[in-house]
């Protein structure tokens, strides 16, 4: 239950809603128990009177049949609005939690969140959230109604039949709103979260040969892919075997409980009858208002595996929503710093976690707007970590980074980030035209503006033949463009933003030698006067850097570019 406390105050604030879904509820409820009851009553008063002419003649059957037709109305009424009410409420709930959940997921690193595979991060933020309506629907609302319908129903016995059918009516009920969930909520527990858990493997499971299926074809691995996805599929399907098993086992007792139920009215009540003190359409009464109070307490029992499959949900929710982000805003941001400030590394050094080997040691590095700086090495030396402390993505272990003198730390990572144009080794292009995907580096700008940023990036020509041109559907990730094509795509977005300082990280990468050639030169022309880092494997542009910087075992080298044979 742990795991539900932080989700709470989302539910707290659409407390109208649930309480409103939970009233209509009771009151759909009530009017089932009373139409059925006053049937009940009604066709079995009706059918004695018949057997009596003098009484016949005086039998009102005006006023019950006005009851049976106003509970009838106001079931029919209450169902339809109660299911209105209870859903509304459920999709403000889901739509709160899931604004909460990304809203705690943003200021994490691409370290935390690259600890989980896309798929299991997607389930998260879509199947756990999703079934945390159990909480609401399967839980809360079943309990609340089966507890208020049977203690409406002894109390309706009490009052029109007699106390020994009440409390023997009573004595039931509370085991099948009480005694039964409890035997089930353990085995129940245990396999609504392994239906959860299972779900979610899946999905990622799935999520993750679909967004892999060109290379798992190229190589031959799609049919031991296949055979995982397979072994997940069967593993759900024992889960949900033995929630189904348990669910057919609670129904059956409560049925049974519910045939008892109106057993013992019928066997008390025809003792009353025949010993004078009830008369039989009282009688009638109390054995349907039993099995009418059965209806409600019929969900309880399903209750126990919705229960843990939403538990399961809330602590994988939990456990994303509770990291605390690896770079913090500071409690008072210092005062930004001018747009022409540099950005420095002063003996920088940095380890992924205590006690850890260094990555970086020893980095002393200037970038100010003007200067171009080009960054080489080895896979694996360090060039991305280098990147994500410029980004403010990390935080150093040793040494500062500041930009204009202050420490980045003193700083809020937003405006931090706003200064610096970034393309990374794996930009993502998102399910929408080309377009939108310009559009979110400059909402402002208009087609000459994203024309131009599409001819710097070299994509021009390309974006120009197609039939819908910048309407272009780019499917999802880039699916319908090349490698090279995204890859241009991206920095024409990353040319977009004005932004003092340019961050490439392989800007040619996938790009044939004539065409990479061509779009480093137009690159380095538009970034003129910006403060410029490319990270790089390959020679194009070098010789028109200021400064080449080798890094290699976390150390850096720097020289000048008449030296740069050496790097080769």
């Amino acid at each position: 239950m742990r795991d539900l406390r932080p989700l709470l105050p989302l539910f707290a604030r659409h407390a109208a809603w649930l309480w409103g879904g939970g009233l209509l509820a009771l009151l759909t409820l009530a009017s089932s128990i009373a139409l059925l009851a006053l049937s009940g009553w009604f066709i079995t008063a009706a059918g004695l009177a018949g057997l009596s002419a003098a009484v016949a003649v005086s039998f009102d059957i005006f006023s019950p049949g006005a009851g049976v037709r106003f509970f009838a109305m106001s079931r029919t009424g209450g169902r339809y609005a109660e299911r209105l009410a209870t859903h509304e409420a459920t999709f403000r709930v889901l739509a709160e939690v899931r604004g909460w959940l990304f809203a705690r997921l943003i200021p994490l690193s691409p370290l935390q969140l690259g600890s989980l595979r896309g798929g299991d991060l997607l389930s998260r933020l879509t199947g756990d959230v999703d079934a945390l309506d159990g909480l609401y629907l399967r839980v809360l609302i079943p309990l609340a109604v089966a507890a208020s319908g049977a203690a409406l129903t002894v109390g309706l016995l009490w009052a029109f039949v007699d106390g020994t059918v009440a409390l023997a009516v009573g004595g039931l009920l509370a085991v099948g709103v009480v005694a039964v969930p409890l035997l089930a909520v353990r085995r129940g527990v245990r396999a609504g979260a392994a239906v959860t858990r299972e779900q979610a493997e899946l999905r990622a499971t799935l999520l993750d040969a679909l967004a892999g299926v060109a290379e798992l074809r190229a190589f031959g691995a799609d049919g031991r892919q296949r055979t995982v996805i397979a072994l997940r599929d069967h593993a759900l399907r024992d889960a949900q075997r033995r929630v189904s098993r348990l669910n057919g086992l609670t129904g059956a007792s409560t049925l049974f409980l519910s045939g008892l139920a109106a057993w013992s009215a019928l066997l008390f009540g025809g003792l009353l009858v025949e010993a004078g003190r009830l008369d039989g359409p009282l009688m009638a009464l109390g054995v349907l208002a039993a099995l009418a109070a059965f209806e409600a307490v019929a969900p309880v029992a399903g209750a126990t595996h919705a229960l843990g499959r939403l538990l399961a949900a809330a602590g994988r929710i939990t456990f994303l929503a509770e990291q605390a982000p690896l770079v913090g805003a500071p409690a008072a941001p210092g005062t930004p710093p001018p747009p022409d400030a540099p950005l420095v590394f002063e003996s920088v050094s940095f380890r992924y976690r205590e006690g850890g080997p260094e990555v970086l040691t020893g980095i002393d590095l200037t970038l100010a707007p003007g200067r171009r700086i080009a960054l080489i090495g080895e896979s694996g030396a360090g060039k991305s970590t280098l990147a994500a402390l410029v980004l403010r993505r990390l935080d150093p272990t040793g040494g500062r980074v500041s930009l204009g003198g202050a420490d980045l730390r003193t700083l809020n990572p937003a405006v931090v980030q706003s200064r610096i144009a970034w393309l990374s080794q794996r930009g993502h292009v998102f399910a929408d035209t080309l377009r939108a995907n310009l559009l979110m580096a400059a909402p402002d700008a208009g087609d000459d503006r994203l024309w131009h940023a599409l001819d710097q990036a070299g994509l021009a020509d390309t974006v120009r033949r197609l039939p819908d041109g910048l309407d272009t559907w780019a499917g999802e990730g880039g699916m319908r463009l090349s490698g090279g094509q995204v890859r241009r795509l991206l920095l024409a977005r990353v040319l977009l933003q004005d932004a003092p300082f340019v961050l490439l990280d392989e800007p040619t990468e996938g790009l044939d030698a004539a065409t990479a050639d061509r779009v480093m030169d137009r690159v380095l022309t538009v970034t003129e006067g910006k403060g410029l880092l490319l990270i790089t494997h390959q020679t194009f542009g070098l010789d028109r850097m200021d400064m080449v910087a080798r890094l290699e075992d976390g150390r850096i080298s720097m020289t000048n570019i008449n030296n740069l044979q050496q790097f080769a």
